[in-house]
């Protein structure tokens, strides 16, 4: 059963990966071997394209164990459908959520020798594995797919500093708002009546846990801020995993965002 809003972290097996058989060679590449339509495209398709031939699909089920912290870093992985979680546990043993992935977002990128991180699946997922030598060899190869890389690369240390304002001078209220708006923002949510106060759903498929975890809380201040936004009906819940914004602005201003 796939986790509710409400529930709190469950353990499972990690599972093997499961590498996808390739198809008769009379046939063309799946349409799922691309980069799908709601991930990150434009100058990215290029890069995309070009990392294919390199690519290997691969499926983990939920709570599986893609990589581990100090495995030898062999590979890098984009992901194509599902949520990853990237994990760091503490010394004292807290567990600590650094980022949630999501289609477009590369996995493993870095010049050490071993991963620095833990990332489990939230969700079933699908993912391209690359072997990393063959990878980098193929970026410095051309530079233009090296200037796309470097840009995806720039956005993802800008989302850093956020993550850092974040954890470091946000209230837990604030923290809450600015995490629900990345993540319609993420998933590229559109109002569905914006006359009625821009109401849009996003797709949770973490439990609370997960987000107390990410937003340095604990689950009992996650549901406490979840019951209050409900009750002020800044938010509905729909099913375990959809969560209806109704009131964005609300959620902009607890966040001190200046909209124009």
């Amino acid at each position: 059963m796939a986790p509710d809003l409400a529930d709190t972290a469950t353990t499972k097996p990690f599972s093997a990966l499961r590498p996808i058989p390739s198809p008769p060679a009379a046939m063309a590449r799946p349409a799922a071997a691309r980069i799908p339509d709601h991930a990150p495209v434009s100058s990215d398709a290029g890069l995309a394209a070009a990392l294919q031939q390199i690519a290997t699909m691969i499926r983990i089920g939920r709570d599986a164990s893609l990589l581990e912290e100090g495995d030898a870093a062999d590979h890098v992985f984009r992901v194509v459908r599902g949520t990853l979680r990237s994990v760091k546990v503490l010394a004292d043993g807290r567990r600590c959520i650094t980022k949630f992935l999501q289609p477009g977002d590369f996995v493993g990128l870095s010049e050490r020798e071993e991963y620095s991180f833990t990332v489990e699946a939230v969700s079933d997922a699908t993912l391209l594995r690359y072997p990393r030598r063959r990878f980098q060899t193929l970026l410095r190869g051309d530079t233009r797919l090296m200037h796309t890389l470097l840009t995806l690369i720039c956005g993802e240390m800008t989302a850093v500093q956020d993550r850092l304002l974040l954890l470091g001078r946000k209230s837990a209220a604030e923290r809450m708002a600015s995490f629900l708006l990345a993540m319609a923002e993420r998933q590229g949510s559109q109002p569905e009546d914006a006359a009625a106060g821009a109401i849009m759903t996003v797709h949770l498929p973490m439990c609370r846990q997960d987000i107390a975890d990410y937003l340095g809380l604990t689950i009992e201040t996650v549901s406490r801020l979840i019951s209050r936004l409900r009750a002020q009906r800044v938010i509905r819940l729909e099913g375990a995993q959809n969560l209806v914004l109704l009131r964005r602005d609300l959620l902009e201003e607890m966040c001190e965002i200046e909209t124009a």
